[in-house]
């Protein structure tokens, strides 16, 4: 059962432009100002435990298309090559920091820890783990949840503070400036917040200073920890082979991120007010029920894991309110997705929709449309196979 609700975690991932950040990095702020309506207002279907889903197929036909819509009616077709579309070099551009980053969050979650050994004898270079403490400002005027040694619970923190240096989860090019110095020295980190920025719109393109002290420096990953610890439990048969999965993992996350983004920013459509509202209504019933069943995973209400997971108080209400932008991009991509859809006329089958839930461990095909009904599942796979398609012809500059 656990195998068939992550059916819709994945779908809300495939369809999600934002990027999950570091808090001090979350510099994909829209300028989009969207007014949205309660719970109550939309009638959105709430689910209270049961596992009957089906709700999330209404006004989609059996081949994964929204019933009586003609996308190409509202989209600029022509005006967009999906086939063969440029990804610039600096999108795809993958530095030794965020590989590493990656890996070693990899280890982390599976429980492999890296020798506690302290290097201080050499300089910072790019990719290596790195334990520093910062203290930041703006105008010389020290700023809310910008020193290391505090936590957001208030507690201080004398451990230190981990990054990579290279890596690109940190506001502006802060963590390539760390590259360079030595433990125990202390020196200013110059960096400009993005315009806008969604985490403190006060701070949006205002130029701020970090003191940084380099504690020390990690210990490197190694060919000789791969084999005494990794060899073996998993595909990954050599240490470069390990690197490369990973590298090929980023590049197309990186990929797929500026495709997503190339949809919602450059392709235009135009949608009625009536058929907008719609399939509003049907992102937020489809962000709501994700909600949902994270929180039953964690076997707590709803509005609990609302409130312990974004810090809003008003349930559903401020859910959907944390969330417009998303839910309102969600609606353009969808239907440019089913422009392309129309444009190459194509439509999952029988044995596509039964391959693409066994791959994903569904066992009894029949229990996962009695679920989510069938149409929804198709529309999952339709907007897969449009992505794929377009990811596979892309153009890498």
């Amino acid at each position: 059962m656990k195998k068939l609700l992550c059916i819709l975690s994945a779908a809300a991932v495939l369809l999600s432009v934002s990027a999950c950040n570091s808090s001090k990095n979350n510099d994909n702020g829209e300028n989009t100002t969207t007014t949205t309506p309660s719970a109550d207002e939309i009638e959105i279907p709430i689910n209270n435990g049961d596992v009957d889903l089906k709700f999330l197929s209404d006004g989609i036909d059996e081949h994964g298309y929204w019933e009586g819509v003609n996308a190409l009616d509202y989209v600029d077709i022509e005006g967009f090559n999906y086939v063969g579309l440029e990804i610039p070099a600096e999108s795809h551009t993958i530095t030794l920091g965020k590989l590493n980053w990656t890996i070693d969050d990899f280890l982390a979650r599976n429980a492999f820890f890296l020798p506690e050994d302290k290097i201080t004898d050499r300089a910072v270079k790019d990719g290596d783990k790195v334990n520093i403490d910062y203290v930041g400002s703006i105008d010389g005027v020290e700023f809310e949840r910008g020193n290391s040694k505090i936590g957001e619970d208030g507690f201080v923190n004398e451990n230190g503070y981990d990054v990579f240096a290279g890596n690109d989860n940190f506001i502006d090019d802060f963590l390539t400036q760390i590259i360079g110095h030595t433990p125990g020295e202390t020196f200013d980190v110059n960096v400009s917040f993005p315009d806008p920025y969604q985490n403190n719109p006060d701070f949006a393109g205002k130029d701020a200073v970090f003191e940084v002290t380099v504690n020390y420096i990690h210990p490197p990953f190694t060919k000789e920890y791969f084999d005494e610890n990794i060899a073996g439990m998993f595909d990954w048969k050599t240490f470069d082979e390990m690197k490369e999965a990973f590298r090929e993992e980023i590049e197309r996350d990186m990929v797929m991120a500026f495709i997503m983004q190339y949809l919602l920013d450059e392709v235009e459509v135009n949608l009625p007010e009536e058929l907008h509202a719609k399939l509003l209504k049907s992102s937020q019933t489809r962000t709501v029920e994700d909600y949902r069943a994270s929180a039953s995973r964690y076997n707590i209400e709803l509005e609990m894991y609302i409130s312990l997971v974004l810090g809003l108080d008003n349930g559903i209400d401020s859910l959907l309110e944390e969330t417009a932008v998303n839910d309102s991009n969600n609606v353009h991509k969808w239907i440019v997705i089913q422009a392309i859809a129309e444009d190459m006329e194509i439509a999952p089958t029988e044995g596509e929709l039964e391959e693409y839930l066994t791959g994903r461990g569904v066992e009894e095909v029949s229990l996962a449309y009695g679920i989510y009904g069938k149409p929804f599942i198709a529309q999952m796979l339709l907007h897969e196979t449009i992505l794929d398609y377009v990811f596979e012809n892309a153009k890498l500059l």
